[in-house]
Formats: structure tokens, sequence, C-alpha cells
């Protein structure tokens, strides 16, 4: 059978003899017509050449918003959609840069303004300088270091296996490492500031499945409170009005999808209430032990606020709670978070350059580990 489409194949037939004809003699046209087609020629190359219309553009279906169709269609300026495979898990993100004010999230190279005179060479290319303004929506974009800290994670599970091992994310932000996790059979806790958490919660719903995976997405700002306590409280999407419209609409301008295993096509869906399958809803619902392990992926990036990340870290872990942190090294004093986390009673161990995927060796992604030893 013939594929379709393809042209079936005719028998071979015979040559026939033929005489060779003398070829046809050009017919020179006449001196004035020479001249005339010369002319023209030189003036047709003189023209710029016209763009031709596309006229096979892509039709979206009725009742989708212009920004939805130029996410979807990937016309928006600033729009990234890539590819990568975590730990044999292929992930899909699109994401719409102009919603976070990040210029390019996933090979990033800006610092922080305070330290943006320090060190380096004078005459060499000043990276891009982090404000006020930008830190306010990073946590609207995927950042590489969660690719890394996923991917280690995954790879070599720190007890053999995510299967009933519970899990918070410090500063979620989409969600990406938190949703890894969920899948791999972690009972995770994702949490951020209250402009982020209905993004986190969007791909949440838009990657796990009720009644498989087990999650929740709460509210949580470093140094507010007691964290242990403000971690007990009802999911934010059972609340409805727990965050305000205007982070709803900060989040779905972002109009981030991270999609672990399958395509999420174009922008989040809009923010439900928690499904049937994810953690109970009622306060106090959070598995009664400790976590058994709390992680943070690039959340390094303001040194003004390590000591808030200290203190919470130790209000939130338990003598067993193993501690990991991700981060590119940008020259933010990163060292001094560390020194004030072994200050707080953690011992604190870098893990091996080695033990990342090939991609992140070399030093300029770091993963360090921490366990109270107080």
């Amino acid at each position: 059978m013939q594929p379709a489409g393809a042209l079936a194949e005719q028998p071979p037939q015979q040559p026939q003899q033929q005489t060779a004809q003398p070829l046809p003699q050009p017919v020179q046209p006449p001196p004035s017509m020479q001249r005339q087609q010369q002319q023209g020629e030189q003036q047709q190359q003189q023209q710029p050449l016209q763009q031709q219309p596309e006229h096979h553009q892509r039709q979206e279906p009725p009742g989708v918003s212009p920004a939805t169709q130029a996410l979807l269609s990937g016309e928006a300026r600033g729009l990234e959609s890539r590819r990568f495979e975590v730990a044999g898990v292929e992930v899909h993100i699109r994401q719409d840069l102009r919603g976070s004010n990040a210029l390019r999230p996933l090979d990033d190279d800006r610092v922080w303004a305070g330290d943006a005179a320090r060190g380096g060479d004078a005459d060499a290319a000043a990276p891009p300088i982090l404000t006020a303004d930008d830190l306010s929506r990073v946590g609207l974009a995927v950042w590489q270091a969660g690719f890394v800290l996923a991917d280690l994670l995954l790879r070599r599970p720190p007890f053999g296996s995510w299967h009933g091992v519970s899990a918070l994310d410090l500063g979620c932000g989409t969600g990406l490492v938190g949703i890894l996790l969920s899948l791999a059979g972690a009972e995770v806790t994702l949490t951020d500031q209250p402009h982020i958490v209905p993004l986190a919660d969007a791909n949440a719903q838009a990657n796990l499945t009720p009644g498989l995976h087990r999650w929740r997405v709460v509210t949580y700002t470093w140094g507010q409170g007691n964290p242990a306590a403000a971690l007990l409280q009802p999911p934010d999407g059972q609340q409805g009005s727990a965050a305000p419209a205007a982070a709803a609409a900060a989040a779905a301008a972002a109009a981030t999808a991270a999609a672990a295993g399958q395509g999420v096509p174009g922008a989040p869906p809009p923010l439900q209430q928690p499904p049937p399958g994810a953690l109970p809803l009622t306060a106090g619902s959070l598995p009664s032990r400790s976590y058994d392990v709390v992680t943070a992926a690039d959340v390094v990036y303001q040194p003004e606020v390590y000591a808030e990340l200290a203190a919470t870290l130790a209000a939130l872990a338990a003598p067993h709670t193993l501690v990991l942190l991700s981060y590119k090294q940008r020259g933010l004093q990163e060292g001094s978070l560390l020194s004030l986390l072994e200050a707080a009673g953690f011992a604190v161990q870098p893990v091996p350059d080695s033990s990342l995927a090939p991609e992140y060796q070399g030093g300029t992604y770091r993963v360090v580990r921490a366990t109270r030893i107080d």
C-alpha cells in the first residue's frame, strides 16, 4: 500500500533511439530593444524587495482574548518557549517574560544593584542590574536554578524514594520544583508571597492529578509571624479571596506554564478551587510530622532578606529535616547566608559539583545542604 500522498511507481520504459537535433540558436533582439532590457534590469536591481503578505495565518478559536492569542501563537514579544529534560521527565516551559520583568531568566547573569560596584574588571561589560521593581516580580518566571535542584533531587532522592516524603518548597515561584517532587510521589507544600501564589496554584492544578498527587499552595512571606503557624492555614485556593484581584491579574499577566511530562497549551488555566486530590483543606491538615525536606531554588538574589530566610529555616527544620538550597553564584554575598545558617545551628555542606547534571557543572550553579545540629 502506498502511503497517502505518495506517487505510484511507473513501470520502466525502454529508451527510444533518437537522432540528435541541432540546438536552436537564440534570436538576438535588435540593439534598441537590448538597451531597453538592460535599463529595465538596472531599475529592477535598484528597487527594494517587497515582502509578500502571509496568507496562511493561524486561526485561533473564538472567544480567546487577543493577549491569549498572541501567547498561544508565539507572537507576543518576550515569549519564551523551551523544553528541558529533568531526570527523564520532559518539561515544557512557555512563559511571557513581560509579566516578570525578566530578560532571559533561563540564562540570567543579572546582579543586585547593591553589589554591582563591588569586584570585577571595570573595563569588562557589566551585567544588567536588578532593580527593586524587578525583584517584586522575579518569582513570576522560571529560573535555571530550579532545574538544577529538581534534576538533582529526582536523580538522587535523599531518602531513596519520594513516596510518602513531606516536602516544603520556600519561594516556590512558578512551582517547578514542588510540582516535580509531587509527581515523584512526595507530599508537597508550595509557598511564596501573595502575588506569586496564584500562578503557582494554577501551574500545580495544570500538572497534578487529583487523587494521585498530594500538594497544597500556601501564602507565606519570610520573617512575618510564626512560619510553622502560617503554614497550617488553609490553602489560598479554598479561601477564594485570599489573593487580591491585582495579585491574580499579575500572575495571569506572567502567563507562565511549567508543564511536567506533558505540554500545557499556552497560559495557565483560570484559578479554581483546589481539586479533591490536593492535601486536605482544613486548618492543621499538614502532615503531623515535621517536614522531611525543605527546598529553595534561586532565592538568594537579595542579601537584605538573608536573615529572614535563615530564621525561617531555623523555625521550620526539625533535627531530621534536610534543607537544600540551589542558586546561581552572582557575587551577591551568598557566603554570608551560609554563615547565618551556621550561626542558627545548621551544619552546612556543599553538594559536590560532580553530583550535578553535566550541563550544570563548572561552578556557576551551586547546591548546599543543611541539617540542624543543636
